[in-house]
């Protein structure tokens, strides 16, 4: 029962800190500002401080607060993805699955590590926003969303084709 409950506050933290991310920052893309990937995937001192630019201080500060947000949506996503390829993992096991097993626990694996790549990407666009010009905050922020994506992307597939598989296996 604990991991259903894991799931549920780890969903509701998503599904609460996700929008409300969006939300905080339409003000500056409705001005004709970069999105928060953009601002993520700049990759040089030159692109960001042309998206910040564009943003002003008021966008500069927007994406700040959904920063500091965006640590607990990191929190519940990464518990979420990483509690359901947990599931998933275990459930395979008792079915005699082995492979699956070990290959949703790599999908659980990839779930924690896309979180702490997330956390690196925020802590790099802090120091971008301080807009010091010097450092390699922008090329790491890049990597870490880069790798992020991947790794996310990579999961969600492996996690939700298995649970397919369950689900074909049941009829």
């Amino acid at each position: 029962m604990t991991a259903c409950w894991l799931i549920a506050v780890a969903a509701v933290v998503s599904l609460a800190t996700g929008p409300t991310q969006l939300l905080m920052f339409k003000p500056i893309r409705r001005n004709g500002g970069a999105s928060i990937v953009a601002f993520e995937r700049a990759g040089s001192w030159k692109n960001a401080r042309a998206i910040m630019a564009a943003w002003g201080e008021q966008g500069q500060t927007a994406m700040r607060r959904t920063l500091w947000l965006d640590f607990v949506f990191i929190a519940g996503y990464g518990t979420l993805g990483a509690t359901i390829a947990h599931v998933t993992a275990g459930h395979a096991d008792y079915r005699g699955w082995p492979i699956y097993a070990h290959v949703a626990t790599g999908a659980m694996i990839a779930f924690i590590v896309a979180a702490a790549l997330d956390a690196i990407e925020n802590v790099a666009l802090f120091a971008v926003l301080r807009n010091s010009g010097h450092g390699p905050a922008p090329t790491i922020a890049n990597n870490a969303a880069r790798a992020k994506f991947t790794l996310l992307g990579a999961a969600v597939v492996v996690t939700a084709a298995i649970a397919v598989l369950f689900l074909a296996a049941t009829h």
